[in-house]
């Protein structure tokens, strides 16, 4: 504590009034003469100058001060009253000595204090102040009732005439902690309490400034209320020391001052003066000055510099001291969006973009805001052609070359480069062109490969001149041969070694193949004339070939066995034999022997030529007689008469072609011989 000073001057002020300090304290040798209290939620009071929490509160002039202390954290310092464990709850700081104030008819109370607590209705955290007259039996509440809202220190001086003229007095400070207010706590300094005799009424009261918060260059109006006297606001710059009248501005010694236009903080407080007593003030009221800053936004795009048709760009707006800003972007000056960004894909050259930005912070100028502006570049994307067009559908046999224009570079889905690649199988093939400005564009054709039909030739490969082979193609649905017919099979008969063609096409797809068969026909003059060696065996007169013996009487059914070049009967027939050189066959004529019962049927001769024949013959019956021309089926298709008239012989002519057996009836039994019509 500084000083603890009862004084008994008196110091004579006028004939009627005086003025005397009954009790001053600044806590420079501590706590003496203080009850230092202690609550259950952990605040305590104590003097002290020790700083070491996170919330430093500067003391008032440099030495000890009376503040709440945290006991559970040990911070000395003025703390927001820690709420212990949910519970709030009071402590008191109060005097242990009383001091007389007989004869002053009011006493005027000044001290320094600070406490930011809490405001409001409920859980406020808040100091106050209260005196006793009866040696702290009874204690009274002191004007304001509330000491919050306060985080730098500040003099508040009053009158109170209840505490005037009394033998024993005292005062206590009290701290309630709802658990829930901010730092600093209550913490006081520099007490000084006068006795007023002589009437003085002046008071200081409370003030307030409206808007406590300024943009830098407005002003602020403060109000003093509850005050009594002569006014003269003060200002300072830091609301602790520095008092001076305000200057500029207007209505200085009016209960409502309107400052001038303010640049920086400052602190106000009301003068209360009345002639003969000590001047009292109100409470100081801060106006705090926030400086100007220009509202500002700049836009980026991306991607940045010229761009090809249909890219999305997307541009960004960036704000200065924008708050929470409101933007309307332009796109060659009509609105088209909001928010901080905004996109496009349909941009063309020359098009401007820009935007503009409202802010909401406090303070700011140049408001609302414009951008720069953005002029766009964007360059034509080529267009990717691919010929031919598509779709395509072409046959396996067939190689198409895709070619792509413009002039740039390409890249195929086939991974191929350069403006043409070979479309081998099917599938969708697609190209990119990327022009000089990097700008690309992407065609895509449909291509169809069906496969070639499988078309192939089968026949007789060799076959003799005069003979007819069979060609069959297979593998497709149409045909074309080389002999330009369009059936399926064809008969040739080549005149030597040919080559035919035939072109097979496939009816869905119309895909075609061609295939090539060679016949070789084989010149070969065949001997096929008999000879008999004896009346039962026939000799080939063709050697060097291949034989079989035939039947003539049994349809020319081949004769098992008889294979070699000469040929025995066992029983009267007429027998011929097929005889084959290489490709070419030949037969020959029907010969019969009739050694086999011979006198039976006595002078019944039967000889036919030529046969075969072409359809025109010569019977030479030898013999009068009906013979008969019988088909395979045995049905009679002719009956000719054999007499002396005609010489035994007849010519007979237009019959089909065929096997046919001449017959005729005996009374020694039938005879029968075989007749081949070539025709």
């Amino acid at each position: 504590m500084k000083r603890i000073l009862f004084s008994f001057i008196i110091s004579c002020i006028s004939f009627n009034s005086f003025a005397q300090v009954v009790y001053t304290n600044d806590f420079t040798s501590g706590s003496a003469g203080w009850n230092l209290g202690a609550g259950g939620n952990f605040d305590t009071w104590i003097v002290n100058s020790v700083y070491n929490c996170s919330d430093v509160t500067p003391n008032q002039g440099g030495g000890n001060y009376l503040h709440i202390y945290d006991d559970l954290f040990g911070e000395m310092c003025a703390f927001s009253g820690f709420l212990g464990f949910g519970s709030g709850g009071t402590v008191y700081a109060t005097q242990t000595a009383d001091f007389s104030t007989s004869g002053y008819s009011s006493v005027n109370i000044s001290f320094d204090w600070l406490c930011q607590g809490q405001t409001g209705p409920i859980l406020a955290s808040y100091g106050f102040v209260q005196y006793s007259t009866n040696g702290g039996g009874l204690w009274n509440a002191m004007t304001p009732a509330q000491y919050n809202g306060q985080s730098t220190w500040t003099n508040i001086s009053f009158n109170n005439a209840g505490m005037g003229n009394q033998a024993t007095v005292r005062i206590r400070f009290g701290f309630l902690n709802s658990g829930y207010g901010l730092n600093p706590a209550f913490a006081i300094d520099n007490i000084t309490i006068t006795g007023v005799t002589g009437g003085c009424t002046n008071a200081g009261g409370t003030s307030s400034a409206l808007p406590t918060t300024i943009c830098s260059g407005n002003t602020s109006l403060l109000t003093v209320g509850g005050s009594t006297g002569s006014i003269q606001w003060e200002q300072s710059p830091d609301g602790i020391g520095s008092w001076a009248n305000v200057t500029g501005g207007s209505g200085g010694t009016t209960p409502s001052y309107t400052t001038p236009a303010l640049l920086v903080t400052t602190y106000y407080r009301a003068k209360l003066s009345q002639a003969s007593c000590p001047d009292v003030y109100s409470t100081v009221s801060s106006v705090i000055v926030t400086a100007t800053s220009a509202a500002s936004v700049s836009i980026e795009a991306s991607p940045v510099g010229a761009i090809c048709a249909g890219t999305n760009v997307l541009f960004t707006a960036t704000p200065t001291n924008g708050g929470t800003p409101v933007y309307q972007w332009f796109l060659n000056s009509s609105p088209v969006g909001s928010g901080s960004t905004y996109s496009n894909s349909t941009l063309s050259s020359g098009d401007q973009i820009y935007c503009s930005m409202t802010s909401n912070a406090s303070c700011v100028t140049a408001n609302p805001a414009t951008s720069n502006t953005i002029t766009m570049t964007v360059n034509p994307n080529p267009v990717a052609t691919i010929t031919p067009p598509g779709p395509i559908t072409f046959c396996d046999d067939t190689t198409i070359i895709l070619y792509c224009g413009p002039v740039g570079t390409y890249t195929w889905s086939d991974g191929s480069s350069g403006n043409n690649t070979p479309a081998s199988t099917s599938g969708t093939y697609c190209v990119t062109v990327i022009d000089a400005n990097g700008c690309s564009d992407t065609a895509c054709v449909l291509v169809t490969i069906n496969p070639t039909p499988n078309v192939s030739i089968n026949g007789n490969d060799t076959i003799c001149i005069g003979d007819i082979a069979t060609l069959t193609a297979s593998g497709a649905n149409t045909y074309l041969w080389s002999t330009t017919q369009t059936i399926n099979p064809i008969m040739v008969n080549p005149g030597g070694p040919t080559t035919y063609t035939v072109t097979g096409t496939e009816n869905i797809n119309m895909c075609s193949a061609t295939a090539t068969f060679t016949v070789v026909a084989i010149s070969s003059t065949i001997d096929n004339s008999l000879s008999s060696i004896s009346s039962t065996t026939l000799h080939a007169n063709q050697n060097g070939a291949t034989y079989q013996w035939i039947d003539c009487n049994n349809g020319n059914n081949s004769i098992s066995g008889e294979t070699g070049q000469n040929f025995t009967a066992s029983t009267n027939g007429s027998y011929a034999v097929i005889i084959s050189v290489a490709a070419c066959s030949d037969t020959s004529a029907c010969n019969s022997i009739n050694v086999f019962g011979i006198d039976e049927y006595g002078s019944y001769q039967l000889s036919i030529y030529p046969n075969p024949s072409n359809g025109t013959f010569t019977i030479d019956a030898m013999v009068e007689g009906v013979y008969n021309i019988v088909d395979g089926s045995g049905k009679i298709i002719r009956s000719l008469l054999t007499s002396e008239t005609n010489g035994y012989t007849v010519q007979v002519s237009g019959l089909n072609a065929g096997i046919y057996f001449i017959e005729v009836n005996t009374e020694k039994g039938r005879i029968r011989q075989k007749l081949i019509i070539t025709q």
